[in-house]
C-alpha cells in the first residue's frame, strides 16, 4: 500500500492496451495451439447449491481441486452485525479504526447476507485476510463488490484487495504486493488521479498500469472483479502478468491487460501467500473525515490455475456482462461437477455455461440452461446383448457378446464383479466394448455389463456366468538314503510324512504361475535331510525334480572298556568293546593328542616306542557320514630294557619316588566337603595327568593339569562320591614317569 505520510503520490501509468480480444477466454491474449473447451451436455437439478455434472473435452487439468477458497455458502450462514470468521482467514482492524468486517444483510448480491468493511473518521483500514497456506507465483481472484463513499475529501483513495508476504494484509518492507487502487474526487462523482492496479514494493513505489475507467464505475452499485496475476520468472525480470476485468452486470468496463510485461518481482522481496479484501478508505487530506463502506459477496480464490466454470447472461463468451463462478469439485479433461451458484440469476432466466480451461482457453459459445428444474439427456443407454463363455480354464475370459443403444449415443462401457452400478465419472469407462474380462479367482463368477451417455447416464446391467475350473500340477521329487521318517512341508502348510527312500508327491496340486516352496518340517531320528531344487514357479507341467538327500548325524557311541598294556619296552596293546551305530565305519587311535591309525577291529598294538615311558591313548569311533563318537582314555608305561639290573631298577624306583611329590590337604574328607591334591618337582610349566579312581574300581579319564614355574601344582574338588576309600596318582606328560598312589577316604 501507499505510504500514508506522503500526500503527493506518484502515479505511475503503465497500461498496456490489448484491443484484439476474440472468443479466447477471459484471460486469454493469444490465438491458443491446443484444442479449447467443448461441451455436449449436463446433467443435474439446476439450482441452488446443486450438483451439477458438465460433460464435454479439452478441459484440461485443474490443478487447485480441494483446495479452492469458496465464500458463498459461508457469507450467507453468517448472523447479521456479527464479525466474520472462518478458518483460514483473520479479521483484522486499523487500531485507529477499530472496526472489523461483519457479516450484512442490509446490502448482498445474492443469497442472505454479504460481508461489510466500514471506515469511519480520518482514513486507515478494514479488511480480511486469507492466508492460501503456502507462497504462491499465480492465482485468480473473483468477487462482487460495492462501494458506497459517503464523505470523501479533495481526493480520496479506495484500495479495493490485494496480494501480499504479510500475514496482517498491509504492505510492508520487503513486501510486492499486488494492489486494486481507486481514487474519487471530493464530490464523489468522478474517478480522480487515476492509478488502479500496480505492484507496490516495500510499501511504497509503484509499478503498474493507469489510465481512465471509462465508463466511469457507478457508486452504490454490486460490479464483478476477475483477475489473472503472475509473478515474474525472476528479480527484475518484466515478464509478470496481470490481467483484470470489471463489471456490473450490465456495463463491461475497462479490462487490464499486463502481458506485455511488469516487474512483479522483485530482488530480496517476499513471496506472496495472503489475500487482503476491504483495505483502506483515505490518504488524502489527513484530518478530513472521510465515512464509506464496501460490501463483498462470493469471494472465490484459487492458487496456480485460470481453470473454471462460469455461469453468464449472454451466449457469447466475448459479450459477457453477467457471470457467476461455479465453484468444481471434481474436475477431469471431459468433464466437471460444480456446486451449482445461482448468483443473482432468477429461476427462468436463460444462462449460459462456459469452461475455461487452465491457459484460459474457454469454449466462444454458452451451453444454454434454464435456472430450475432438470437439464440434459435423462435417458440412460440400453444393454441390447451381453454373454461370456458358460465355462473356461482360464482366468481371461473373452466377451461373446456387448452391445448398447442410446437415445443420443453411448460414450462408455465398463465390465464389473459387482451388480452395484458403477459411477459415469468412474475410472475403467472404455469407449468402445471390451472383447475380455480378467478375473481374480476361479470357480463360478458372474460379470455385469454397463453402459453410460455423455450426460452420465448409466444404464441397466446385463450380467452372464462363467464357472472357471484351471489345470493343475503336482509337486513332488525323490528322497535318498532315508532310515526314520521326515516330514516335508510345500509352501508353509501342506504336510507330507515320508518312511522310505523313492518318490514322494505333495496332495495339494497347485495352478501355473503359482509358486512352491519345498522345506524339511521334521527331521528323521538320527539323521538330517536337506532339499535342493525345492522352490521355483510353477509352468503348465508336474514339477518332479525337487530332491530330498538324508545323511546320518548322530555320533557312534564312545568304545567301552579300554584297556591298555605293556607287552615289552616298545610295545603296548589295546583293547575295547563295540560301539553301537547304524552306519560305523571304524576306530581312530590318538597317542598323547595326535591320530596315528584307525581299524575296524576292537584291539590295536602299537610298536616302537621308547623303554619306561608313558603314553596316553584315545580311541573314538567314527562312522561314514563323518561323525565321531567322544574318546575313551588310557595311560601306558612301557617297560623297563631287559638288560637293566634290579639293583638299578631299584635305585631308579627310589630316585623316581623321590623326585615327584603328590599329596592331599586332608586324608579324610565328609561328604560335600572340599579336598586340595597337591604335586611338586614336576617339570617346570609342564603339563600333568592326574588319575581319580571311581567307585567300584578303575580310573576315570585324566584331568589334564599345568605345573607352575617351580613344577608344582593344586588342584580342589568338592566330593560327591559315595563313601569309601579312593586313590589318585599323577603322570609327568613331559617324561612319562607316573608317581605313586595316594589314598584318602569319603566318610
Amino acid at each position: 500500500m501507499y505510504n500514508k505520510k506522503n500526500r503527493k503520490q506518484r502515479i505511475i501509468q503503465r497500461f498496456f492496451l490489448i484491443v484484439c480480444f476474440a472468443s479466447l477466454g477471459l484471460f486469454a491474449i493469444k490465438i491458443p495451439v491446443f484444442a479449447v473447451p467443448t461441451i455436449n451436455g449436463v446433467s443435474g437439478t439446476i439450482e441452488n447449491d446443486a450438483s451439477v455434472t458438465v460433460s464435454g473435452g479439452s478441459f484440461g487439468s485443474h490443478s487447485a481441486i480441494g483446495n479452492i477458497e469458496w465464500l458463498g455458502d459461508n457469507i450467507d450462514a453468517g448472523v447479521n452485525g456479527v464479525a466474520f470468521t472462518k478458518s483460514g482467514w483473520t479479521n483484522n482492524a486499523d487500531s485507529l479504526v477499530n472496526t472489523q468486517v461483519d457479516y450484512d444483510s442490509t446490502q448482498k448480491h445474492s443469497g442472505s447476507n454479504a460481508l461489510k468493511a466500514n471506515w469511519t473518521g480520518d482514513k486507515y483500514d478494514s479488511l480480511i485476510v486469507y492466508d492460501s497456506g503456502s507462497t504462491f507465483t499465480s492465482a485468480f481472484v473473483s468477487f462482487w463488490v460495492r462501494f458506497n463513499p459517503v464523505v470523501g475529501g479533495s481526493c480520496s483513495q479506495w484500495k479495493a484487495w490485494n496480494l501480499t508476504s504479510n500475514s496482517t494484509g498491509f504492505g510492508s518492507t520487503n513486501d510486492i504486493s499486488f494492489t486494486n487502487n481507486q481514487w474519487y474526487s471530493t464530490d464523489l462523482s468522478e474517478w480522480c488521479n487515476l492509478q488502479k492496479f500496480f505492484f507496490q514494493v516495500n510499501g511504497g513505489s509503484t509499478t503498474g498500469p493507469g489510465g481512465n475507467i471509462s465508463p466511469s464505475f457507478p457508486i452504490d452499485t454490486w460490479f464483478k472483479e476477475e483477475a489473472w496475476v503472475v509473478k515474474a520468472s525472476a528479480p527484475n525480470t518484466a515478464d509478470g502478468t496481470f490481467i483484470v476485468r470489471y463489471s456490473d452486470g450490465s456495463t463491461t468496463y475497462n479490462t487490464y491487460n499486463g502481458t506485455a510485461g511488469y516487474i512483479s518481482h522483485m530482488a530480496g522481496a517476499n513471496e506472496w501467500r495472503y489475500f487482503a479484501f476491504g483495505k483502506y478508505w483515505g490518504n488524502v487530506d489527513i484530518g478530513v473525515n472521510r465515512n464509506a463502506s464496501a460490501w463483498y459477496d462470493d469471494i472465490y480464490i484459487q492458487v496456480g490455475t485460470q481453470a473454471r466454470v462460469e455461469l453468464c447472461a449472454e451466449s457469447a463468451w466475448i459479450n459477457r456482462k453477467h457471470c457467476e463462478i461455479q465453484p468444481p469439485a471434481a474436475w477431469s479433461d471431459t468433464s466437471a461437477t460444480i456446486t451449482f451458484n445461482q448468483g443473482s440469476f432468477n429461476n427462468g432466466n436463460t444462462v449460459y455455461l462456459y469452461v475455461v480451461d487452465a491457459d484460459g482457453n474457454v469454449n466462444a459459445n454458452g451451453y444454454e440452461l434454464t435456472i430450475g428444474g432438470e437439464v440434459g439427456d435423462s435417458t440412460p443407454p440400453i444393454i441390447t446383448a451381453f454373454t461370456i463363455p458358460s465355462t473356461s480354464t482360464s482366468l481371461t475370459v473373452s466377451i461373446s457378446s456387448f452391445t448398447a443403444t442410446d437415445d443420443t449415443a453411448v460414450t462408455g462401457y465398463k465390465l464389473t464383479e459387482s451388480a452395484t452400478a458403477p459411477e459415469a465419472g468412474a475410472a475403467g469407462w472404455t469407449e468402445t466394448a471390451p472383447t475380455s474380462h480378467i478375473f481374480t479367482t476361479e470357480g463360478s463368477n458372474t460379470l455385469y455389463a454397463w453402459a453410460k451417455d455423455a450426460a452420465g447416464n448409466v444404464s441397466t446391467s446385463l450380467n452372464d456366468s462363467v464357472t472357471i475350473t484351471l489345470p493343475t500340477y503336482t509337486i513332488g521329487g525323490t528322497i535318498s538314503d532315508l532310515t526314520g521318517t521326515v516330514i516335508l512341508q510345500n509352501n508353509a502348510g501342506d504336510n507330507l510324512s515320508c518312511s522310505a527312500t523313492g518318490s514322494f508327491t505333495f496332495a495339494t496340486a497347485l495352478h501355473s504361475s503359482d509358486a512352491y516352496a519345498v522345506t524339511v518340517l521334521t527331521q528323521p531320528t538320527g539323521q538330517t535331510c536337506a532339499v535342493s531344487s525345492g522352490s521355483g514357479t510353477v509352468a503348465s507341467v508336474n514339477i518332479t525334480n525337487v530332491s530330498v538327500s538324508c545323511a546320518d548325524s548322530a555320533a557312534p557311541t564312545v568304545p567301552s572298556n579300554l584297556i591298555g598294556s605293556a607287552s615289552s619296552s616298545s610295545q603296548i596293546n589295546l583293547s575295547w568293546g563295540a560301539s553301537s551305530d547304524l552306519n560305523l565305519a571304524g576306530y581312530r587311535i590318538y597317542r598323547d593328542g595326535s591320530a596315528i591309525s584307525t581299524t575296524s577291529g576292537l584291539t590295536f598294538s602299537n610298536t616302537g616306542l621308547s623303554q619306561s615311558n608313558t603314553y596316553n591313548y584315545w580311541v573314538t569311533a567314527y562312522d561314514s557320514y563323518g561323525n565321531e563318537s567322544n574318546r575313551a582314555t588310557v595311560s601306558v608305561r612301557t617297560n623297563a630294557s631287559s638288560s637293566s639290573s634290579s639293583s638299578s631298577s631299584s635305585k631308579k624306583k627310589k630316585k623316581s619316588s623321590s623326585k615327584y611329590k603328590i599329596s592331599n590337604s586332608i586324608s579324610s574328607v565328609p561328604w560335600g566337603g572340599v579336598i586340595t591334591q597337591s604335586g611338586k618337582k614336576f617339570t617346570k610349566n609342564g603339563n600333568v595327568a592326574l588319575y581319580f579312581s571311581k567307585p567300584g574300581g578303575g580310573y576315570y579319564p585324566p584331568k589334564i593339569v599345568k605345573a607352575s614355574a617351580t613344577g608344582s601344582f593344586s588342584v580342589s574338588a568338592r566330593i560327591y562320591k559315595p563313601k569309601g576309600t579312593y586313590k589318585w596318582y599323577a603322570v609327568n606328560l613331559a617324561t612319562g614317569k607316573k608317581t605313586g598312589t595316594k589314598s584318602y577316604r569319603i566318610r
